[in-house]
């Protein structure tokens, strides 16, 4: 394995690659994930191993992916559909034939992009 392709494959870069993904500084995502700054520049540098809490909060505050952050299986980030579904039904008073309509649409949307994604590659 290359110098290059270890880099590339590390918990530091990965970290870097959501923060840079979401538009955000170190200080913006340390304040979303509840830690320190310092924490999370150790994490990026690879001087740590990310600890357990980090990787429940990526997972929970930001969407990402635990199997793409371990495993390098995509997609980066999860979709909570259902979550999002779920909240316009309340906010709108939506029906339970809504939430399916909008479920499909939000399904739909990700096999556009993956099929984007496919003919790119």
């Amino acid at each position: 394995m290359t110098k290059e392709r270890r880099k590339l494959g590390t918990h530091g870069h990965k970290i870097k690659t959501v923060r840079k993904e979401l538009n955000l500084s170190l200080t913006n995502l340390a304040d979303k994930l509840k830690m320190s700054v310092h924490t999370i520049k150790s994490y990026e540098l690879n001087h740590n191993e990310p600890s357990i809490k980090f990787l429940k909060a990526l997972a929970e505050k930001l969407n990402v992916n635990i199997h793409w952050f371990i495993f390098d299986e995509e997609p980066m980030f999860t979709h909570r559909h259902n979550e999002l579904a779920q909240y316009l039904c309340n906010r709108y008073s939506l029906t339970s034939r809504d939430l399916t309509i909008i479920n499909e649409i939000l399904n739909s949307f990700d096999a556009v992009n993956k099929n984007q994604k496919d003919l790119k590659e």
